[in-house]
């Protein structure tokens, strides 16, 4: 909910869905689903007799904690605050792109983004990845892709989005491999 800079990804095309799940973005952490559906379709699951049964099925506190995260949401503008700051993002990352020949794309839409490197004898996403753990990031990344994945929180500060872009061309700048052993899972 809101990681793309719009309420739910199918929103950035022309498609109007008859079914919706929500999960972890309802709830904030706290463990809630739903399913939202056009009218018409729920009324055929009602008439036909499905049931449906989970855990947290009519927990009051799961609507409760939804309810406020949805009202939060909306009253502090944190989807159009996300989006602003992922345009940030996604141009820090697009400088870094033209300026190290390492890196081939960036990607993205609000704080969903990627950075794809080009192949390289000794620097990978991996390379990249674990670098930036030594230096205190936790960033995601696709090794059979060569692909880093950033996913922050909408609320991250944008003098922290600096700091990594900042801690990241250092890294693509030496290309070297991490001094340490690890390798990837």
């Amino acid at each position: 909910m809101g990681r793309t800079g719009k309420w739910f990804g199918f929103q950035h095309y022309d498609i109007q869905p008859d079914i919706v799940a929500l999960g972890k973005g309802l709830g904030n952490g706290y463990p809630v689903s739903a399913a939202a559906m056009r009218g018409e379709i729920a009324e055929k699951l009602e008439a036909s007799g499905f049931r449906y049964a989970q855990s947290h099925q009519n927990d009051p506190l799961g609507c409760a904690v939804t309810k406020e995260v949805i009202a939060v949401l909306q009253e502090e503008n944190w989807i159009e605050r996300g989006n602003e700051k992922g345009r940030h993002f996604l141009e820090g990352l697009e400088r870094l792109v033209e300026k190290y020949e390492i890196a081939k794309e960036a990607r993205g839409r609000g704080m969903l983004l990627a950075l794809e490197f080009n192949p390289h004898e000794s620097f990978t996403a991996s390379t990249a990845y674990f670098d930036l753990f030594e230096r205190g990031f936790l960033v995601g990344y696709y090794p059979t892709g060569n692909i880093l994945r950033f996913d922050p929180a909408l609320t991250i500060e944008e003098e922290d989005i600096g700091l990594l872009l900042e801690n990241l061309g250092q890294i693509m700048k030496s290309g070297n491999q991490p001094d340490h052993d690890w390798r990837p899972l």
